[in-house]
């Protein structure tokens, strides 16, 4: 880089590698120097060291390293900015004043030219190679500035340009989005979808915190977020309630993120409104629960009517052998024994009866009547069963509606509503108020509707609405005051409510309720309306037919059931002909088919049920009159083919008197026997 070749002869051989090594290390630097700004100023600080190095070999100040020392200047002053410049130029003006001083210092450090011509001819070769190789590196210097400069130029562009499709996406992501300072939570910026979300503007909440906006529904999820974000740079699917700026509350689904930006830490966080999501996971959740309720009802509801059967079967044993002793010779203590007995079979079979009733099972018999008429005899009737210092007070609402339905079974209706409320009210007695009516399905109150799942299905509905100022009912105990022998009063069996619902159940109705403690509560039961032609009449009963001659074929898988039935037929004056099960009894027809006048059978056996049994003893005649017996109700029938219907179906237990009529019903078909 620099030769001084005037003194290459009087230099000791020694200093020559040095020189080539340093012009060597020079110029690989200049070649580095391209590829960044550091490495240029490296390459303008080892040409400072190189010229040190060179300044006495060369002849000290009167040689022409001073002239490169120039150039260096310029490097500097291209590739060095702000403070750094300065110190640059100033640490060289000093390191050349120090040279000069060291030179003062010791004249003999620097090498004599051998006359004042070489000194000359160092002098024009250093100022002919310093001006056309600094021309040279300063334009290769400059025109690496000005590509640097360009690429910077476009990287600012660039950057400019990312920074702008940046904000232009903050702006319009479909999802709201917050900058916080962090650990701070200062909020520095949101978009536009932010306001729809949270319901607050950019300039509400820019500069403030979500504590100061009070944006949590609860504040500990704000300690739960901050623990999350201690723990790692990102959050995902943090859920939570926030505070709308309306003062509405709505759930959010968070994502947040930290990051750096100018040396210090955001927060950058998106956020989801999930208010709808998690209604219809909640509704999905209510719906999973009522279908495992109903389930569990189903299922409660045929363990129950399983029960029925069999009790009902053990009743009938009973209700018949303590009939067959009426003949007996009076005598007073068994007399008052047998009534005792009877009585408490009655009751047991009352109790079986309302069990039955409370599944949605009721015995057959409708009859249309007008609403309002009804009601309100059955309501006044009702009085006399009201414990004193009880006071009904009732009103009709509107004009009388149609219903189809049993007035025995409605009267079971008013009776436990009523008794419910009186009992309810606190000692001292009070006013029971009942309300009867009609309306439209859409004016049946929404919440605790009961069953469970019930649609309209008629254009208008009958009500009875009974309410009471008492002790109400806990918000824990509404969904079981239905529940059979579920009950929270002393007195009673818990059968009143079940039945009620049983009954209105059957009918296609509904029970809803409105209770608050210690404030009362209000029942409402809810009747189909039905129209005259609408309306399925009941056949009228046959008149009694002369008794054909024959016998009757008795079914059941029951031996005391059979012994019991058989005593009573024969003591209504019909012969029978016992069969355990179904298949003894399609054996028996089928050996003397003209034996028969008549088949009674249970329903539930073993092997051929009473369906099978009835159809294979049709097969052989299709006119042949048929009783079904059955703890169970007469709706499990409805799936048997129509000539397999049977005449009567006769209900467990049942009297002596209910034989006979149900005998006279069906014998009453066999004129039409082929």
């Amino acid at each position: 880089m620099i030769a001084p070749l005037n003194n290459y002869p009087s230099l000791d051989p020694r200093v020559n590698p040095c020189i080539l090594t340093y012009g060597v290390v020079c110029l690989g630097l200049a070649w580095l120097s391209r590829r960044g700004r550091h490495l240029q100023r490296t390459f303008a600080l080892l040409t400072v060291v190189c010229l040190d190095a060179l300044w006495f070999p060369n002849g000290g100040s009167q040689g022409s390293a001073g002239l490169y020392f120039s150039l260096v200047a310029v490097l500097i002053a291209l590739f060095f900015r702000g403070w750094s410049r300065l110190a640059a130029l100033g640490a060289l003006l000093a390191n050349v004043l120090g040279l000069l001083v060291l030179e003062g210092a010791h004249p003999t450090w620097a090498a004599p030219f051998p006359n004042p011509s070489d000194r000359l001819v160092d002098l024009g070769i250093g100022l002919l190679f310093s001006l056309p190789v600094g021309t040279f590196v300063v334009a290769v210097m400059l025109g690496l500035h000005e590509r640097q400069a360009a690429e910077a130029q476009a990287m600012v562009r660039a950057l400019q340009a990312s920074e702008a499709r940046f904000r232009s996406a903050f702006r319009n992501m479909p999802v709201a989005l917050m900058i916080q300072a962090y650990p701070e939570g200062r909020i520095e910026a949101v978009n536009a979808r932010f306001a729809q979300v949270f319901g607050r503007s950019a300039g509400e909440v820019t500069g403030r915190t979500p504590e100061d906006l009070a944006l949590w529904a609860d504040p500990q999820d704000a300690g739960r977020l901050a623990a999350l974000l201690d723990a790692g740079p990102r959050v995902e699917a943090f859920e939570a309630q926030i505070r709308r700026g309306d003062g509405h509350f709505q759930w959010i689904s968070l994502h947040a993120e930290r990051f750096e930006q100018d040396g210090e830490s955001r927060l950058l966080s998106s956020a989801v409104d999930i208010t709808e999501r998690r209604r219809l996971e909640a509704e999905r959740l209510y719906l999973e629960d009522r279908r495992n309720r109903l389930r569990k009802a189903e299922s409660l509801g045929m363990m129950a009517g399983s029960i029925a059967h069999h009790f009902n079967n053990k009743l009938q044993v009973a209700l018949a052998g303590i009939e067959g002793l009426d003949g007996l010779p009076a005598d007073a203590g068994a007399g008052r024994r047998l009534a005792l007995a009877r009585q408490a079979l009655e009751e047991a079979v009352e109790v079986s009866q309302k069990m039955r009733i409370s599944l949605g099972q009721v015995p057959a018999g409708r009859a249309l009547a007008g609403w309002l008429p009804l009601g309100g005899a059955l309501l006044e009737g009702s009085r006399n069963a009201l414990p004193p210092g009880v006071t009904l007070v009732w009103e009709a609402d509107g004009a009388s509606a149609q219903v189809s339905v049993s007035e025995d079974l409605v009267r079971q209706v008013v009776a436990n509503l009523v008794t419910n409320a009186a009992e309810s009210l606190r000692e001292g007695g009070g006013v029971v108020r009942a309300r009867i009516g009609s309306c439209e399905p859409e004016d049946i109150p929404e919440t605790h509707r009961y069953p469970l799942g019930w649609q309209p299905r008629a254009a208008r509905y009958a009500y009875l609405e009974v309410a009471d100022a008492g002790c109400g009912i806990d918000p824990g105990d509404l969904d079981r005051i239905f529940d059979p022998f579920y009950s929270t009063k002393f007195t009673g069996r818990g059968l009143g409510l079940s039945v009620t619902l049983g009954v209105v159940q059957a009918y296609g109705g509904l029970m809803t309720v409105e209770s608050h403690p210690n404030e009362g509560s209000v029942f409402r039961a809810w009747f189909p309306c039905a129209s005259a032609a609408a309306m399925a009449v009941d056949p009228a009963p046959s008149p009694e037919a002369p008794r054909p001659a024959g016998k009757i074929l008795l079914v059941d898988d029951d031996e005391g059931l059979l012994a019991t039935t058989q005593d009573l037929l024969a003591w209504l004056g019909y012969a029978s002909l016992p069969a355990r099960g179904g298949r003894e009894a399609v054996a028996a027809f089928a050996a003397h088919p003209d034996q028969f006048v008549c088949v009674i059978t249970d329903l539930t056996m073993p092997g051929l049920d009473g369906w099978q049994t009835l159809a294979a003893l049709r097969e052989r005649d299709p006119a042949l009159p048929a009783i079904v017996m059955s703890g169970y109700h007469r709706g499990q029938g409805a799936g048997a083919p129509p000539r397999d219907l049977p005449h009567v179906f006769l209900g467990k237990p049942f009297r002596l008197a209910e034989l006979k009529a149900a005998l006279e019903t069906a014998l009453a078909f066999a004129e039409t026997r082929v």
